[in-house]
């Protein structure tokens, strides 16, 4: 599997819908990954990175998002949340991860370990809606403000070496056991609108999707 794609990247008020994407892999154990480059509106509201829930509180099977007006990272599992005590820099690209070893969930920042705490037992997973960029509680909200590139799910706990080589590499890790989704953008010139179906590819599998309010390619992080 060849891991070096062309990565142009979604900008702001733009979110991808996957629908229920019910996931049996998913059991004691969930890795997300990411590449996110945040603005700051200074709002008192959540930057959804991934979410798969049905509400904009910190619930759901897994959420991944930054808290504004800080730019904390903060991760769910089963309605259990935990926050990180570094904030990103708004402007500057920087690797998010959450780690869920069927013990405890841990948030990464730049493949530095910046919080932990205990969690037990299987991830929820049912028929909340799976979205990128944004959470649905009947409506689209707190969708992501600025550029998101390579977004990653995988079915077991990462180690903090595989991280570390993730976020070295820039997009060329060759990490694939138990990838389960990994979403990158379809190859656009940067400036190019993106209009065409399936233009967000989950090269992990089949699980494509289409942003919503036509986004435009930027230049990428990764190689």
């Amino acid at each position: 599997m060849t891991m070096d794609y062309p990565n142009p990247n979604f900008t702001e008020e733009v979110h991808v819908d996957l629908g229920t994407a019910n996931v049996p892999a998913l059991t004691g154990e969930l890795s997300i990954t990411a590449w996110v480059n945040p603005d700051n509106d200074g709002l008192a509201d959540d930057n959804i990175i991934i979410s798969k829930s049905d509400t904009t509180g910190n619930n759901g099977a897994f959420k991944l998002q930054l808290e504004e007006p800080d730019l904390e990272l903060r991760g769910v599992i089963n309605d259990s949340q935990i926050t990180s005590s570094g904030t990103l820099v708004p402007g500057d690209w920087s690797f998010v991860a959450m780690v869920y070893d069927g013990s405890d969930k841990t948030l990464f920042i730049n493949a530095v370990e910046d919080g932990s705490s205990a969690e037990s037992g299987n991830i929820d997973i049912d028929s909340d809606p799976l979205l990128l960029g944004a959470t649905d509680d009947g409506s689209i909200k707190r969708e992501f403000d600025g550029p998101m590139a390579d977004i990653r799910v995988y079915t077991r706990a990462l180690s903090l070496a595989e991280l570390q080589t993730m976020f070295a590499l820039l997009g060329v890790d060759g990490i694939v056991d138990g990838l389960l989704w990994r979403w990158m953008q379809r190859e656009l010139s940067p400036g190019t609108a993106a209009t065409i179906s399936d233009s967000i590819i989950d090269f992990a599998g089949n699980l494509n999707g289409t942003p919503v309010n036509s986004p435009v390619y930027q230049a990428g992080i990764l190689r």
